[in-house]
C-alpha cells in the first residue's frame, strides 16, 4: 500500500495532531475497504494525493483548511496543469482522474470530520441506466471529454503516398528500396491503397473476409464503382467508392 510522507518524514506536529499526510494515509488504507481493490488505483490515488498536497504546500495553504482558501488553490492548480510549463500540463482525461480521487478524497475526510468543507461544486441531474431515470451527481470542476468523432486525424495527401510507397517497399521518390527486406509488397499495398479509398473503419478492415472483397475485374476499369459495407451499423449504409485496380 502506497503512502504520502512530507520531507521531514514527521506524520504530526505535536501528539495526537496529526498532518494532512497522515489524513491520506488513513483514506489509503480504507481504499480496499471502499470499493478499490486495484493496487494500480492504490497507486493513483497515492500520487494524485501527493500532488496535490505538495502544491498546496508551496502556496501555503492547508490541504484540510477552509472551503475559501481551497477554492482559490484549486483554481490555480487548474490555470498551473493547462496553462503552466510543458512538462507539468496535464490533458483533459487526465485532470478528470484526479479531480474525481480528489472529491472522494474531501468527501470522504469530511464524513470522517477531518476537514471542513469540500472545495468542489457539484450539480445534479438526471440521466437513463438500463431503461430507468436516476439521479447523476457531476462534478463542476471536470472538463468535458470530447467526442470519438472530434478526435479523428485524418492523413494528409502527401503522407498518403509516402504511406503507400513505404508499403510497397520504396523510397519517398518512388524508387525502389535496396535496404529494404519485406515480403508481399504489392500485396501491403494494395491493401492500404484499398483502405484509403474505401474509408474503412479500423475494426471494420480488422475483420474484413474475402468474401466482402469485390472480384478482380478481368481488365483495368477507369471507373468507380460502390460496394455497401456489410459492416454498416445502421440501416443507412456507407457506401465507399473503390479505386481502380488492374488484374495481374
Amino acid at each position: 500500500m502506497p503512502i504520502t510522507v512530507d520531507d521531514d518524514l514527521r506524520f504530526e506536529d505535536a501528539p495526537g495532531v496529526a498532518r494532512p499526510a497522515m489524513v491520506g494515509n488513513h483514506y489509503l488504507r480504507e481504499l480496499p475497504l471502499n470499493g478499490a481493490p486495484a493496487v494500480r488505483t492504490w497507486r493513483n490515488n497515492a500520487s494524485s494525493l501527493c500532488e496535490w498536497m505538495t502544491y498546496l504546500q508551496g502556496l501555503g495553504v492547508n490541504p484540510l483548511g477552509h472551503r475559501e482558501e481551497l477554492r482559490a488553490a484549486l483554481s490555480m492548480y487548474a490555470e498551473y496543469r493547462f496553462a503552466g510549463p510543458l512538462k507539468k500540463r496535464w490533458d483533459g482525461a487526465t485532470w478528470n482522474l484526479h479531480v474525481g480521487i480528489l472529491s472522494a478524497f474531501y468527501k470522504w475526510a469530511q464524513g470522517e470530520g477531518f476537514a471542513e468543507a469540500v472545495p468542489f461544486t457539484y450539480r445534479m441531474g438526471k440521466r437513463i441506466a438500463d431503461g430507468v431515470l436516476v439521479d447523476v451527481e457531476r462534478n463542476l470542476a471536470r472538463v468535458r471529454s470530447p467526442r470519438p468523432h472530434t478526435s479523428i486525424k485524418y492523413m494528409e495527401q502527401d503522407f498518403c503516398e509516402l504511406f503507400i510507397r513505404g508499403l510497397a517497399g520504396l523510397e519517398p521518390d518512388g524508387t525502389p528500396d535496396r535496404r529494404y527486406r519485406g515480403r508481399e509488397c504489392a500485396r501491403n499495398a494494395a491493401m492500404g491503397d484499398f483502405v484509403l479509398a474505401s474509408g474503412l473503419r479500423s475494426q471494420e478492415f480488422t475483420h474484413l473476409t474475402i468474401y466482402e472483397v469485390p472480384p478482380l475485374p478481368p481488365r483495368r476499369c477507369s471507373r468507380l464503382s460502390t460496394r455497401r459495407s456489410s459492416s454498416a451499423r445502421t440501416p443507412s449504409a456507407r457506401y465507399a467508392a473503390r479505386a481502380p485496380v488492374t488484374a495481374t
